[in-house]
């Protein structure tokens, strides 16, 4: 790596007095060097040019290749730690001067900790990108971003082609890690399930509340069943059915129910449909009703005749 000499000069403006610029100017030789401690090759922090960039070779703690590097950093008058990097491990601190990762960004203010300006609408990419060359779906062997709250316990989001988006939460009590919810990578949501069915957008493996739940049905609404040409099962044809099945007919059996579920929507405009013959049913039996009581009066009414002959 070739190394390149230093002539250190100063120009001061006439003009502005009051101040003084010093320049550094690097051509061909010994690079700049800043002694630590000592006169030894390993004890002094080197500033060199090489084709591949400009870099800074710090000084060991001690005079030896092995010697651990000593910290660079920056920091502003008073003490206050702006920027570091640890010789000792390579490690980034931004506004610390302890980082214990690649990149530590202590945020102490009201301001943001980091902030990313994306590219025009246009753009068609990704702001941040974080890879990792993985299949596997266990937590922490895909590409993840972890969230702690000062406590043991955290919460990881991890991403990867075959598994989708996975959420996993850490419980302090078992020891362990369990993933509580997943975005599949067709799209499909899983709650408390890491296996979402392809045809469902949502699975919930446990209960779920709502204030209010709205099913939009693409089928036919049975509004159908007070048609004219509607053919209504008969009683009799009705009961023999119910004896030999046990359940209404078109309805799912208590054991498909068990097995397979049902369809809310669906189930609802069957439940409708079977309200909408029970209705006709009474209407026809209404209709019976009231021509029995018609000619039970008509009987009474001759009755009462022929008793006062």
């Amino acid at each position: 790596m070739k190394r390149i000499a230093t002539t250190l000069y100063a120009v001061v403006s006439l003009s502005l007095a009051a101040l003084a610029q010093t320049e550094i100017e690097l051509s061909s030789g010994t690079p700049i060097q800043f002694t630590s401690t000592g006169l030894g090759m390993y004890n002094k922090t080197v500033v060199y040019h090489a084709s591949s960039g400009l870099y800074f070779d710090l000084a060991k703690n001690i005079d030896n290749t092995n010697g651990i590097p000593i910290d660079f950093g920056i920091e502003a008058r008073g003490g206050t730690k702006l920027f570091m990097i640890k010789g000792s491990n390579g490690f980034v601190g931004i506004g610390t001067n302890s980082p214990n990762a690649k990149l530590h960004i202590q945020n102490t203010g009201s301001s943001l900790g980091m902030l990313i300006d994306g590219n025009n609408s246009s753009y068609v990419g990704s702001d941040l990108s974080i890879n990792r060359v993985s299949t596997a779906g266990g937590v922490g062997q895909s590409p993840a971003i972890q969230f702690n709250d000062g406590n043991s316990s955290a919460q990881i989001i991890q991403g990867s082609k075959n598994n989708g988006l996975q959420f996993f939460k850490f419980f302090d009590e078992l020891g362990v890690w369990k993933e509580t919810m997943r975005i599949a990578s067709n799209g499909n949501l899983g709650v408390g399930t890491t296996n979402p069915p392809l045809n469902y957008k949502l699975a919930v493996g446990g209960k779920i509340i709502a204030e209010e739940l709205k099913v939009q049905s693409q089928s036919a609404w049975p509004d159908y069943v007070f048609t004219p040409t509607y053919k209504l099962t008969p009683l009799p044809e009705l009961e023999q059915f119910i004896k030999t099945h046990q359940h209404l007919p078109e309805v799912p059996s208590a054991r498909e129910v068990t097995t397979i579920g049902i369809e809310v929507g669906a189930n609802q405009a069957l439940l409708l449909k079977k309200i909408e013959e029970i209705t006709l049913h009474l209407i026809e039996l209404n209709k019976k009703v009231e021509e029995l009581q018609q000619e039970n009066q008509a009987l009474k009414k001759s009755k009462r005749k022929r008793s006062l002959w």
